[in-house]
């Protein structure tokens, strides 16, 4: 999942682009640029931004649709947030630093409030387009995209920034996607490479597998980041990040103190790093916003606070067996998306099939792997009588059940952090995971956690 609780995810994704130098100082948080704001903008303009941000944050930027669906009461509370700590109330300002702190059973009963609304219909399945085509790497047009952010006012931008390193890598990349997500699908379709014809994304990697490439997988983890918040204070040519997690309430309850335990979304996704003297191309898998379970290139620079880890890695023909079920799970969900007409829902496919989460534990359960993620939203409902997939999806936890509690393995797994180093800017969370920690240990629990890493 990428936040919820972003100043930007009311504003379109504007075309202003240029070069960009991220700040290296501490992220800013959410309450504290509302601070900076309130010492040089007046009190006018900020109601007015306050009330943009409040009133419209169900559409997302880039396709108008809503990661997730908020309440009238959800959006009422946010508001009333947005205006109370751009007005300087203390209250206000904590909140806004753990909006909206969703429980997940709640979650799934706005999704199935959806569900119900959908009318009698016939469903369609797309017919796969019939592809014969080359690797087409190198590609010709070796053009990249460019930093884009957006000015959203009084020193406030939005956007996203590309890694240098990676996006020399981009043009590639981008081919190979757009390579295993049509093998992905269509089983008429072939990709021939240097006499060799192959009819699956699995077929393409272990071609190139064979032809001195290297093929890894890794199963990232990081903070989900929906925002893209900067911050450039005047006179300043850097931009600051700006901390703006969407969070999450666990249902379990931290000892020794009244409260259950909040916990940032996270993002999760599988990356296929090809290294060789032909192809080098970084694609990430996941269910995104754009409802889509794909292939896509990777060439983002995530921003400090999101953090980053590495749970599982596989190299060789493990690698290849992650993208045989990276495209199995591409298959499936593109089926139930059309069988069960999820995208004449106003929220469409996220969220109902799960989200990013779901599908890479989905990769992991067709595996044979045991589930390491949290939250798994999708309705079990939409998952019956779906063949292999159903069994697959029937050994992953359904977090939307209220029966269900996740471990305390599950919820600090996902984390890029390691308990007793995180961020000064959590503090909060760092303390609620010590203190569930120490009873685990007290306990004789073996958590395993795994600390962050840079891959």
């Amino acid at each position: 999942m990428r936040s919820l609780t972003s100043l930007a995810l009311v504003f379109a994704l504007a075309a202003t682009a240029g070069a960009q130098e991220i700040s290296d100082e501490r992220p800013l948080l959410l309450s504290e640029l509302a601070a900076l704001l309130r010492q040089g903008v007046d009190p006018a303009a900020l109601k007015l931004l306050g009330t943009k941000v409040a009133g419209a944050i169900s559409a997302a930027p880039a396709n108008g649709a809503s990661p997730v669906i908020l309440s009238a009461a959800d959006k009422a509370k946010l508001g009333a947030i947005v205006q109370g700590a751009l007005a300087g109330d203390p209250a206000a300002l904590e909140q806004l630093n753990t909006f909206p702190g969703w429980n997940i059973p709640d979650v799934g009963k706005g999704l199935r409030g959806e569900l119900s609304q959908l009318p009698p219909g016939t469903a369609t399945r797309p017919t796969p387009t019939r592809v014969s085509e080359t690797l087409g790497i190198p590609v010709a047009d070796q053009s990249k995209p460019k930093n884009v952010l957006e000015p959203l006012g009084h020193g406030v931008y939005r956007g996203d920034i590309y890694d240098p390193k990676k996006l020399e890598r981009y043009p590639d990349s981008n081919r190979l996607a757009e390579l295993l997500n049509r093998l992905s699908l269509n089983g008429t379709g072939w990709v021939t490479h240097q006499g060799t014809t192959v009819r699956s994304a699995a077929g393409l990697l272990d071609l190139l597998r064979k032809q001195e490439h290297t093929v890894e997988a890794f199963d990232r983890r990081s903070i989900a980041n929906f925002s893209g918040l900067y911050f450039k204070a005047p006179g300043e040519t850097k931009y600051r990040e700006v901390v703006a997690p969407v969070w999450l309430d666990t249902l379990r309850p931290v000892p020794g103190k009244s409260h259950t335990l909040l916990v940032p979304a996270t993002h999760s996704e599988m990356v296929f790093a090809i290294r060789g003297p032909l192809v080098n191309a970084d694609v990430a898998f996941y269910l995104g916003i754009d409802h889509q379970a794909t292939f896509r290139p990777t060439a983002w620079l995530r921003p400090s606070w999101t953090g980053s880890k590495t749970l599982r890695s596989f190299k060789g023909k493990d690698a290849i067996s992650a993208a045989s079920a990276a495209s199995w799970v591409r298959r499936n969900l593109t089926r139930l998306t059309a069988d069960r007409r999820l995208m004449e829902l106003r929220s469409k496919a996220y969220g109902q099939l799960g989200v990013c989460n779901d599908a890479t534990a989905l990769i992991e359960g067709r595996m044979g792997l045991k589930a390491t993620h949290w939250p798994l939203i999708r309705l079990p409902e939409l998952y019956r009588n779906a063949g292999r997939l159903t069994s697959v999806s029937d050994s992953l936890p359904y977090d939307t059940d209220p029966a269900v509690v996740p471990s305390l393995k599950r919820v600090i797994h996902p984390l890029p952090f390691v308990p007793g180093k995180f961020p000064d800017y959590f503090p909060d969370l760092a303390s609620d995971i010590d203190a569930l920690v120490a009873e685990a240990k007290a306990r004789g629990v073996n958590l395993g956690i795994v600390g962050a890493t840079k891959k």
